[in-house]
């Protein structure tokens, strides 16, 4: 009877032995799991630091030229305002100058 009962607490120590090791090697494989995902994380929070920082860039230039084309825009709405002032003018001047001759020739 005590070879039995030494033969089965065998058996159920290295059951337990390995049941042990098996928890242990899920408890690895979590730990090993949460590792991967920590590093995911760290890269995917680099990724939206990294198009965050483009994305200012881009607001940057779009701004920097949407305020080159408004003073592009201003620059030349001055120019056609001075040429139509121009134009309006000669235009003055060639009428007095064309009254002038009228009533140069009448007298």
């Amino acid at each position: 009877k005590a070879e039995g009962y030494k033969t089965q607490l065998t058996a159920r120590e290295k059951e337990s032995q390995l049941r042990n090791e098996q928890v242990q090697c899920r408890f690895d494989v979590q730990n090993d799991r949460i590792t991967d995902l920590e590093q995911q994380q760290s890269s995917l929070y680099k990724a939206f630091e990294l198009l965050q920082r483009e994305i200012r860039e881009h607001d940057r230039e779009r701004d920097t030229l949407q305020t080159n084309l408004g003073m592009a825009d201003l620059q030349l709405a001055r120019q056609l305002e001075g040429e139509q002032q121009r134009e309006l003018q000669e235009a003055r001047t060639q009428q007095n100058n064309h009254q002038q001759s009228i009533i140069s020739s009448a007298t």
